[in-house]
C-alpha cells in the first residue's frame, strides 16, 4: 500500500495552469495560505455557549491573512470542500483543531 500526498496536484484556474503540489507550496503565497491554515490550530477556541453570530467566516480569516484571490480560490477548493461548504458559509470555529 503505498500512501499519497494530497492534493497532489493544483490547479490554478484563472492562470489556466496545472503544478505538481511540491513545486506550488514553494511559492509564497501559497505557503502563507497552509501557514494561516495551521495557526487555527493555535487558536483558542470560543468560550462555551459563545454566540455563532458575528463569527468570522473562513474566508474572511483568510482575506485578513493577507491571502491572494489566487490563493483563496485555492483554498476554497482545498479547505472549504472538506466542510462540503464554500468558505464564505463555514465559520470560523468549525475548522479550529
Amino acid at each position: 500500500l503505498v500512501e499519497l500526498e494530497w492534493p497532489n496536484y493544483y490547479f490554478f484556474g484563472k492562470e489556466g495552469v496545472l503544478m505538481l503540489a511540491e513545486e506550488a507550496d514553494e511559492q509564497p503565497d501559497v505557503a502563507l495560505m497552509h501557514e494561516s491554515f495551521e495557526k487555527l490550530g493555535e487558536m483558542a477556541p470560543p468560550p462555551c455557549g459563545a454566540e455563532a453570530e458575528g463569527e468570522p467566516t473562513l474566508l474572511q480569516y483568510f482575506a485578513s491573512c493577507g491571502l491572494s484571490s489566487r490563493v483563496l480560490d485555492l483554498a476554497d477548493a482545498i479547505f472549504a470542500n472538506d466542510y462540503g461548504a464554500d468558505m464564505s458559509d463555514v465559520g470560523l470555529h468549525e475548522v479550529m483543531h
